[in-house]
């Protein structure tokens, strides 16, 4: 029951990405905090900024917590998992670039050109799991900082990973078709 939850969670969220989007949001989320460095510029969306309900087969509200599954990350995390992409996603870079180059830019020579979202979930484990959203500056939209944005295709300009804080490690780069 708790995995079909967590499953549903995520599909959830991925559709609030594709079709809730708010298109004229000037202000940044009641429970997001702006994050701008030398080296990045962010945002951190805390669970609040994923407005989504959980309902039954029937169309029922379910009593839902989403701190359940979700947690904000903090500046302290951020840091950390900045670092962890850095050098991940410069040695992926050594042995392939997937849909980078021919127009496209190359990321790891690029790393200062994106806007970061950061949010925080938890994994079947209960371990903590940062994923981070990084969308080209000239391609941002003005709700960036009201919740996830999801934006298909546009090949290395937006791209994502997932960042596991307990073990250290990144996964699920993906870097969005050229389509």
């Amino acid at each position: 029951m708790k995995n079909l939850l967590f499953f549903s969670i995520s599909l959830l969220i991925f559709s609030y990405n594709l079709f809730s989007q708010k298109s004229n949001c000037d202000s940044i989320c009641e429970d997001a905090i702006y994050v701008k460095t030398d080296n990045y510029e962010g945002v951190i969306l805390g669970p609040k900024c994923f407005n989504f309900q959980v309902v039954d087969k029937f169309g029922n509200n379910m009593d839902f917590d989403i701190y359940d599954y979700m947690w904000k990350p903090t500046l302290e995390d951020v840091y950390i998992a900045e670092k962890l992409i850095k050098e991940y996603v410069i040695k992926k870079s050594k042995k392939t670039l997937v849909n980078q180059g021919n127009g496209c830019p190359i990321i790891y020579q690029n790393f200062n050109k994106y806007i970061r979202q950061y949010s925080g979930r938890f994994n079947k484990k209960g371990q903590k799991i940062l994923e981070v959203n990084f969308i080209w500056k000239e391609y941002i939209p003005n709700y960036w900082k009201c919740g996830p944005v999801g934006i298909m295709d546009g090949c290395s300009y937006f791209w994502d990973i997932s960042v596991n804080m307990k073990k250290r490690k990144c996964f699920n780069y993906c870097v969005n078709g050229i389509g």
